[in-house]
């Protein structure tokens, strides 16, 4: 007699079912969608401007839609899709390279109704699958990285779309 059979069954399917959510699960937990990026650790000063810097920051950049960074920080923030994210940090070290006679790069809005330009200068860092740009003249070094993906004469869009809110925000 096989009564007890379909029941068996049944409870196998379901905890094979079950067991195929949870390893879905744990593979998706494994690869976020949201970049990874270090943070940094600030303090005073530096700490209060990255934290006003992160709640002005614009919802779109360079044409990208902001997204999550993991960890979720107050000195991070990321715009684009996975394939073109743009990076930024707050609060980070003086770049090694940076010296009295170095290239700066200045962009931003031309100066205003009420005075005074909204550029920032900027040090341009190439590295193997990204050019950083770190502010300078700034409270604090901001840090901002765009994939070589990116043509180089599109490369500093982003960075003019930040610097009224890094001038706002990091005086």
């Amino acid at each position: 007699m096989v009564v007890g059979r379909p029941a068996a069954v049944a409870t196998s399917v379901a905890t094979v079912a079950t067991v195929a959510v949870l390893v879905l699960l744990a593979v998706a937990g494994c690869t976020s969608s949201q970049p990874d990026v270090a943070v940094t650790v600030p303090t005073g000063a530096v700490a209060t401007g990255c934290f006003r810097l992160h709640e002005a920051l614009p919802d779109t950049v360079g044409g990208r839609h902001r997204r999550s960074t993991s960890p979720a920080s107050a000195r991070t923030a990321a715009w684009g899709d996975t394939r073109s994210v743009v990076v930024l940090r707050c609060g980070v070290d003086r770049p090694p390279s940076l010296r009295d006679d170095s290239v700066l790069i200045d962009l931003g809005s031309p100066p205003g109704a009420h005075g005074g330009s909204k550029s920032v200068s900027w040090l341009l860092t190439e590295r193997a699958h990204t050019r950083v740009f770190t502010s300078v003249g700034l409270s604090a070094y901001v840090e901002v990285a765009v994939p070589t993906s990116v043509a180089r004469e599109r490369a500093t869009a982003p960075l003019v779309d930040l610097a009224t809110v890094l001038r706002q925000t990091m005086h």
